[in-house]
């Protein structure tokens, strides 16, 4: 089963730093994007005015014989150094069987 998660950014007034921050919580254990590992962290990106970017952050095939479970990947942005949100909050559920 193929699985693609994907980040959309976008900003209509002015350029904007951010720290981009994605959690993928599998089996009751966290794990931070890029690197997949369960110590917090983020990355950032220069959103430029009126230029919209499409990432793709995830793609997989789940192999045959993996069993079942669900995972969930949560994302957020806020202004670089800030804690902040500035963008939409996203969640989303991947279930396999």
């Amino acid at each position: 089963m193929p699985f693609e998660l994907k980040m959309k950014t976008n900003t209509r007034d002015s350029d904007v730093v951010a720290d981009v921050y994605i959690i993928m919580s599998i089996a009751g254990s966290s794990f931070f994007w890029d690197q997949w590992s369960d110590t917090p962290d983020f990355q950032r990106r220069y959103i430029k005015a009126g230029q919209p970017v499409d990432e793709t952050i995830l793609a997989f095939t789940r192999p045959e014989g993996t069993g079942s479970g669900t995972a969930q990947f949560y994302g957020t942005a806020t202004p670089s150094g800030t804690t902040t949100p500035i963008s939409n909050s996203a969640a989303i559920s991947f279930r396999w069987n």
